[in-house]
């Protein structure tokens, strides 16, 4: 009987353990494909919340950065401040371990302020 409850109890503990990486998985999905989309903050949102499911992805911290940053770009942008907003988007590009995809928007936000 010891046998079969301490089964249970490790079943459930590893089907909570995988339920979890995967709503860890999809969220991060989630936020690379609205950054592709250019939905920052929605992106924002998804990789806060992964970041809360695991404080130890120190890659998160560096996403989450860069959004925070290519947002103050657009900010600064809309502001009609194109310096700043350069320096802004020059931090998402320069990010040590950064997401590439999103520097590929911030390129493509760069090239934008330029042709303006």
């Amino acid at each position: 009987m010891k046998l079969k409850i301490t089964c249970l109890i490790f079943s459930c503990l590893l089907l909570t353990a995988c339920s979890s990486e995967e709503v860890y998985n999809t969220k991060i999905e989630k936020g690379f494909y609205a950054v592709q989309q250019e939905e920052f903050e929605r992106a924002l949102g998804y990789f806060k919340s992964a970041e809360k499911l695991n404080r130890d992805d120190e890659s998160l911290s560096i996403y989450i950065n860069q959004l925070k940053n290519l947002r103050k770009a657009e900010d600064s942008s809309f502001l009609g401040d194109e310096e700043l907003a350069a320096h802004y988007i020059k931090k998402v590009v320069h990010a040590k371990k950064g997401s590439p995809i999103i520097v590929e928007k911030a390129l493509e936000i760069r090239d934008q302020l330029r042709s303006i």
